[in-house]
């Protein structure tokens, strides 16, 4: 199996070299022929098997390196780097082995046998054998060396399984102190919220945001699910109040919320003109597409279509992306506008593919076209942030 020389190599290579140097230095230092010899022909392997990394053949030198352990099984720290280098490369059945054999030593220090527990556990979790793997970090918890790891780890195992009330356990275990605890927890608390609105267990909701507001109550996620919450139950007042909360304060969460729209018909008429304002505010604040459509729809059935097309005049002058398009697009269609600014802004909206937004992680670069709370690539929850780009430069001389 040909593996990708890379970082991984010249760690390997570190670790081979600093084990080499050692050696050498306890030879010298104790200055016993026995155990210059030994860590000579030590040596010799080591030698054997850096030149094989830098000749990128990384094949032959594990098999060097493999020699080396059973000229010296002492060398426990190269198995480790061995056992991580077969992880990294996707080799999980030799890690595994490897690891398992290490823990099988009687003669292994504790210290060690904690790290070969530790690292066969990761083995398992990139297996997919959560059961397992989490079997051995609850082990791991007793140890107070590999206490806050263990617990960390156990948690990522929780989530890949979804199973967030044994994710909230574990996250309190590690307490206030582990950087972004509260973050996960709350994310959690929300994760058990959806699950009660597809068993439509209401109080299950109701429960699960209290407590995730309890952590953060500013948190964007559980305010919308307590507008739909709220919406499910006919509590269109108490709904659209916390609606506006977070289309004045955080609005760019504001318009996921499809709920709203899906309730308007059971709305009174003066509940569908509060909608309507917080949905043209979404619009200059975002440039939201979407909700532009859904505003212009709602604007003519309250007010007529002259109200709507004067709302796609100010968009079509105070918008800059795919929204001015939009608004232009629909005049030239409703007016029959024939200026030449009218029709080569036409014929620009509709043979232009333009992408209105993305959301970036926050924490790694990640980019997604749909909102998600928790980075497929990071893991880290509630970093992904929306971001607008390919504005369109206005046209000179065009009217609305």
């Amino acid at each position: 199996m040909a593996l990708d020389v890379s970082a991984d190599w010249s760690v390997l290579a570190l670790v081979a070299l600093a084990g080499l140097m050692l050696g050498l230095f306890i030879a010298w230092a104790v200055g016993r022929r026995q155990v210059a010899r030994k860590d000579f022909d030590l040596s010799r392997n080591y030698f054997r098997g850096l030149n094989y990394l830098l000749n990128e053949e990384p094949d032959k030198a594990i098999e060097v390196f493999i020699q080396a352990l059973e000229v010296d099984e002492d060398t426990v720290e190269l198995h480790f780097a061995l056992g991580k280098l077969f992880r990294r490369s996707g080799e999980l059945d030799r890690a595994t082995r490897l690891h398992q054999n290490l823990i099988a030593r009687p003669a292994l220090p504790p210290s060690q046998r904690q790290t070969a527990i530790y690292e066969l556990a990761h083995d398992y979790m990139s297996a997919g054998l959560y059961d397992r793997a989490e079997g051995l970090f609850e082990e791991l918890t007793g140890n107070s060396e590999y206490r806050e790891r263990a617990l960390l780890a156990l948690v990522r195992v929780y989530e890949l399984e979804k199973d967030w009330s044994a994710a909230i356990t574990a996250s309190r275990s590690m307490g206030e102190s582990e950087q972004g605890n509260n973050i996960r927890m709350l994310h959690y608390y929300c994760e058990l919220a959806e699950l009660g609105f597809m068993q439509e267990d209401m109080d299950v909701v109701a429960t699960t945001l209290d407590a995730a507001q309890k952590l953060d109550p500013k948190s964007p996620r559980a305010t919308m699910l307590k507008v739909q919450m709220l919406l499910s139950m006919g509590k269109f007042g108490e709904a659209l109040d916390q609606w506006e909360h977070l289309v004045s304060n955080q609005s760019q969460y504001a318009e996921i919320i499809d709920d709203v729209f899906l309730q308007l018909d059971s709305m009174s008429k003066t509940q569908q003109r509060r909608v309507l304002v917080l949905i043209k505010k979404i619009v200059l604040d975002l440039e939201d597409l979407p909700m532009a459509e859904k505003a212009i729809e709602l604007c003519a059935g309250l007010n007529g279509q002259a109200a709507a097309d004067s709302l796609l005049h100010v968009w079509s002058n105070n918008c800059s992306g795919p929204v001015r398009i939009y608004a232009l697009k629909r005049l030239v269609e409703a007016d029959g506008e024939t200026s030449a600014e009218y029709a080569a802004l036409a014929n620009f909206a509709l043979s232009s593919e333009i992408e209105s937004t993305d959301y970036l992680c926050s924490e790694c670069g990640f980019e997604a076209k749909a909102m998600l709370w928790q980075c497929p690539n990071c893991n880290q929850w509630g970093s992904l942030m929306r971001q607008f780009r390919n504005d369109i430069p206005a046209v000179k001389g065009s009217q609305g």
